[in-house]
């Protein structure tokens, strides 16, 4: 059992949208004042041939409870 603080993006899953939307959700997780205890972990949901304005993408931060 575990909390994740989490961003939704579109686009491709690529490392400079991945750092975007990774410091965008730090930015979040520190004023909301929560500390991260896990990896940053970024997953993609849809096939290759999705066009990238519907691709589905998330940059996941484990959180400890507040």
């Amino acid at each position: 059992d575990y909390t994740v603080a989490t961003v939704t993006f579109s686009g491709f899953l690529k490392q400079d949208n991945i750092e975007k939307h990774k410091a965008l959700l730090e930015t979040w997780i520190a004023r909301k004042a929560l500390k991260k205890i896990g990896p940053v972990k970024a997953a993609g949901y849809n096939p290759p041939f999705t066009i990238p304005a519907m691709r589905r993408n998330e940059i996941l931060i484990q959180v400890q409870k507040p």
